[in-house]
């Protein structure tokens, strides 16, 4: 209450950005500009303002912050898995397909500035995400941001399906073979650290 005493209510567009972060991230926007560039593509600058910021800067430092997170929730979730399957892991989460399924599921499109057409396949939304990302990075520090991440991509990540996915494909493989009387092996090369 006496919080809400202190926060500007803004134009109606900042109202929902930061409404959708609370909501979403479960934090409140300190620097609300940062987290309006990350969710403006570059789409939606006017010719008349070519010097409004748009969030490909900011989606290159979330990529990198997200890495790092991800890195690290592999390291700790996977205690006994080595650096092959690690990298493939981070790989899939963060894959252009992956991202743009988590943008997706927090409606990131709801809040975003862009005219590009809704539904077509596009990176724009997971970008999108990257940029936040990176805007969370430069607002509230690497641990709140991590926290928030990790928040987001347990709730909609099963990384045990994701895990599974490669033996999905084995599996398809495996099948193929039968149906089309064909021999398919595999075979595992084992790492070695050097």
């Amino acid at each position: 209450m006496i919080r809400s005493l202190f926060i500007r209510p803004g134009t109606p567009e900042e109202r929902k950005v930061r409404a959708w972060c609370r909501k979403t991230l479960h934090l409140t926007p300190g620097d609300l500009p940062l987290y309006r560039q990350a969710l403006r593509h570059s789409s939606a600058i006017p010719e008349d303002r070519p010097d409004l910021p748009d969030n490909e800067r900011l989606e290159f430092l979330g990529d990198s912050v997200l890495d790092t997170i991800i890195g690290d929730l592999l390291f700790r979730t996977y205690p006994d898995q080595g650096e092959g399957f690690l990298t493939r892991m981070r790989s899939k989460l963060v894959s252009r397909q992956q991202l743009n399924a988590v943008a997706q599921r927090i409606q990131i499109e709801e809040v975003m500035e862009s005219n590009v057409v809704r539904g077509h396949e596009t990176s724009v939304p997971g970008n999108a995400f990257e940029a936040l990302i990176g805007a969370l990075f430069l607002d509230k520090g690497f641990r709140r941001t991590q926290k928030a991440v990790v928040g987001l991509l347990s709730t909609h990540f099963d990384l045990k399906a994701i895990e599974l996915e490669d033996r999905d494909s084995k599996s398809k493989l495996l099948e193929w073979g039968q149906k089309k009387k064909k021999k398919v092996e595999f075979r595992v090369h084992e790492e070695r650290a050097g």
